[in-house]
């Protein structure tokens, strides 16, 4: 094993630690700032290949790529987005899935 596996070994150790530690807070921010369908469907769409033109042409409820570029900015701020290889993308830094968060059921 090289030190390069070595050091993603133990960064992937120390993200399963820290999201176990801190899965309260995650989950408190998560829910705070993804409060609508809208909101959520973008987030799950930010995985670092699309842009925010991608992703306005894909959600349902649309909305436009400025607005998308400001919720990066604003979760970036947070934590919830990180920075990829790709100038202008961001990556979601949490798999809603596994913090049960769920699209909210439409009222009928």
């Amino acid at each position: 094993m090289d030190n390069m596996e070595k050091l993603t070994n133990m960064f992937e150790e120390f993200l399963m630690l820290y999201k176990f530690v801190n899965k309260k807070t995650i989950l408190d921010t998560l829910q705070s700032e993804l409060n609508s369908n809208q909101l959520k469907e973008i987030y799950n769409l930010t995985d670092g290949e699309h842009s925010t033109r991608d992703i306005a042409g894909q959600i349902t409820q649309k909305c436009g790529h400025v607005t998308i570029a400001r919720l990066w900015k604003q979760w970036a701020l947070k934590g919830l987005v990180v920075a990829t290889e790709r100038q202008g993308r961001v990556k979601a830094a949490f798999n809603l899935d596994e913090y049960e968060i769920t699209q909210i059921r439409e009222e009928e």
